[in-house]
Order: structure tokens, then C-alpha cells, then sequence
């Protein structure tokens, strides 16, 4: 019985991951449902038709004095 807890006491000690994963889920439903309301709403001016072309080159070497 030597360096045991009494009881549930120790479970105060302890973080419940799971626990807190549901509770900031839940904290951030609201927002998240506003957000995906106004990305849905606005998808078409998200969605970009053609990508720019790259521009890899470097330019002409200049050599200064």
C-alpha cells in the first residue's frame, strides 16, 4: 500500500486528452460552421482559372566595376 493514492484523488493529477479534445471541439464548432458558411458562399472567387506562368530565369549577368 506504500505510494498509493486514496481513492479517485490521483485522476485530478492526470489530463484526460480525450476529454479535452471534445471540449475544444465543441468550443470551436460555432466558429468553424461560420467559416466553412463563408468559404461555401464565396467558393466561386476562391477558385483560380489559370495559374500564372513561372518565371525561372535570372536575367542577364551584369558585371560591375
Amino acid at each position: 500500500m506504500r505510494l498509493r493514492w486514496m481513492g479517485d484523488s490521483y485522476r485530478l493529477y492526470l489530463r484526460d486528452t480525450a476529454k479535452i479534445n471534445q471540449q475544444h471541439n465543441k468550443a470551436l464548432e460555432k466558429a468553424s460552421a461560420e467559416v466553412m458558411a463563408l468559404l461555401t458562399s464565396n467558393i466561386d472567387n476562391l477558385i483560380v482559372e489559370e495559374a500564372p506562368e513561372t518565371d525561372n530565369s535570372i536575367g542577364e549577368y551584369v558585371e560591375f566595376d
